[in-house]
């Protein structure tokens, strides 16, 4: 088999076997088509002895250094070609992962980006009055994607696919399959148990299993989605540019912080693996630092 026929057979995998969302295969299609255009460009063939080829792919490697690429972009590139390795390696195309001899760089971790206090609440308010206000379906949709980003925290994909079985509306838990298949479950506010409830009965008998649906049986996209919490940003008088999507979970970190949870109880409530994730809502600054220890040993001698 030819490595793209391979890849396109990886990549189902991935998406049907393992779980992985439909962005993250594309982005590993996107990495394996550059890789694909470099051997090209290289007149190398297209077949397992090219991603089998330690020196091929150094070569590859100091290709994307000259480049002068992120070192998070470079960490993607290899993690895409390595798990396209492993697959292969599991399907007995390879005898050993040729990545296995590099070491990826470890990922640099920005800062959140959350927005502020005002901002918020002008999003909550807004979403909420229309909702009170009206029996249309989309505004009290609308509702709850602002409740579900700003006091769950949900990212994206979980949001999307956020099915009404997961809600326990009694202990106040939604019970969410995220980001790599991983079963979470993250606490609900109230507030959020309430616009969940307006919309289940808004939808009435014509409610599917996804929460937010266009349709009673598909989720909403990613298009959909964006687009209307893009409206109600602009609604607000906020410029666009400046939020997203994932600036609402980004807030709901930051605010977690700023009332004062252990840093524990954030790596739960924000559905992280790893404390590292979590670590970048909690940093102090160096000066407050400072001036914390200062305060704390001001009357010792």
């Amino acid at each position: 088999m030819r490595l793209v026929e391979l890849h396109e057979a990886c990549c189902n995998y991935l998406l049907i076997e393992r779980g992985e969302t439909s962005a993250t295969v594309s982005t590993y299609k996107a990495n394996f088509r550059e890789f694909c255009t470099w051997l090209e460009g290289q007149c190398l063939p297209l077949d397992v002895s090219s991603i089998s080829d330690y020196k091929i792919l150094t070569q590859f490697m100091y290709y994307l250094a000259h480049r002068k690429l992120h070192r998070n972009t470079i960490r993607q590139r290899m993690i895409s070609l390595k798990t396209f390795c492993k697959y292969l390696l599991r399907d007995d195309f390879l005898q050993r992962n040729p990545f296995d001899r590099f070491d990826i760089p470890k990922k640099v971790r920005g800062k959140p980006r959350p927005v502020g206090d005002n901002v918020r609440d002008k999003l909550l308010s807004l979403t909420k009055r229309r909702a009170e206000s009206s029996s249309n379906v989309r505004d009290i949709q609308a509702a709850v994607i602002m409740e579900l980003g700003f006091k769950v925290g949900l990212r994206k994909g979980a949001m999307q696919n956020l099915l009404w079985e997961e809600i326990d509306f009694e202990e106040g838990y939604a019970y969410v399959v995220d980001k790599g298949q991983k079963e979470k479950y993250y606490p609900l506010a109230p507030s959020v148990v309430h616009w969940l409830k307006r919309l289940k009965l808004a939808r009435g008998a014509l409610s599917g299993p996804v929460i937010l649906s266009p349709k009673s049986n598909t989720s909403i996209s990613d298009t959909s989605l964006h687009d209307e919490f893009k409206r109600y940003v602009s609604l607000c008088g906020v410029d666009e540019s400046k939020i997203g999507l994932h600036s609402m979970r980004h807030t709901y970190g930051t605010t977690l912080h700023e009332q004062g949870f252990d840093i524990r109880d954030i790596q739960v409530a924000m559905g992280h693996d790893d404390i590292a994730s979590t670590q970048v809502y909690v940093d102090v600054p160096k000066k407050e630092l400072r001036e914390r220890i200062r305060r704390a040993f001001s009357k010792s001698k």
